[in-house]
């Protein structure tokens, strides 16, 4: 279950972090 946790943080993570790079060509409504 930690792992699981802590993997599904991990992607969240990442993707947010993406999402920000990429905000400058695609605006991301939150």
């Amino acid at each position: 279950m930690e792992f699981l946790v802590a993997s599904g943080v991990g992607v969240m993570t990442a993707a947010g972090i993406y999402l920000m790079l990429r905000g400058r060509t695609f605006p991301v409504v939150l």
